[in-house]
């Protein structure tokens, strides 16, 4: 009974998040695609976490930055949908403008709830954006050396759209780390780039 509950309220909040119309307005968390941070977040918090050990660079282009629910993290910030979410922007762009917006759910090391919620998330997706193909993938973790952790990849392409979608299920094999869901939209530059360039 309570995973139903969990499911219908899953259900309710992707709602709100599926409904612009157009998918340059698609937001998570608030937060949009092209937005400056410094809309969201004051700047002196968002060099203090660009400075953090926690961010991540890539090749010195792209920065990931991590928001969190607690005052221990720099880029503060009450989370309604997702339990984790992350940011990643040019480096040394002065405007901060959003590439790349990331939310996640865990499942804790529940992979059928995981998978389910996956679907629900493509399908609420299907619904709302029209002409959206789905291309499935599955790979080993980066991340994991014993090659045990696996990532079930969606690719979601939009027609005439400088965006992309991914909806993501991370199977974690160390219970150090929990199974999870991730939501991802990024600009087709950020999507290249993290695909052709960024772990080369």
């Amino acid at each position: 009974m309570k995973i139903f509950i969990l499911i219908i309220f899953l259900i309710f909040n992707l709602q709100s998040w599926t409904s612009a119309d157009d998918v340059s307005e698609f937001e998570i968390e608030g937060i949009s695609i092209g937005d400056s941070l410094l809309e969201h977040f004051k700047k002196i918090n968002i060099e203090k976490e660009i400075k953090s050990e926690f961010s991540f660079k890539y090749k010195n282009k792209f920065i990931g930055l991590g928001v969190g629910q607690t005052n221990e993290f720099p880029l503060f910030k009450k989370l309604d949908q997702f339990d984790e979410l992350g940011i990643t922007i040019k480096n040394n762009d002065e405007k901060y403008l959003v590439h790349g917006l990331s939310g996640e759910m865990l499942c804790f090391n529940n992979i059928d709830k995981c998978m389910f919620i996956k679907d629900q998330i493509i399908n609420d997706l299907k619904n709302t954006f029209s002409g959206i193909e789905v291309n499935s993938w599955e790979a080993k973790h980066r991340m994991d050396k014993t090659g045990k952790s696996i990532v079930y990849g969606n690719d979601l392409q939009l027609n005439n759209y400088d965006i992309s979608l991914s909806v993501s299920v991370y199977d974690m094999s160390d219970d150090a780390y929990n199974d999870s869901v991730k939501l991802s939209i990024m600009t087709n530059e950020l999507n290249s780039f993290i695909k052709f360039e960024a772990y080369k």
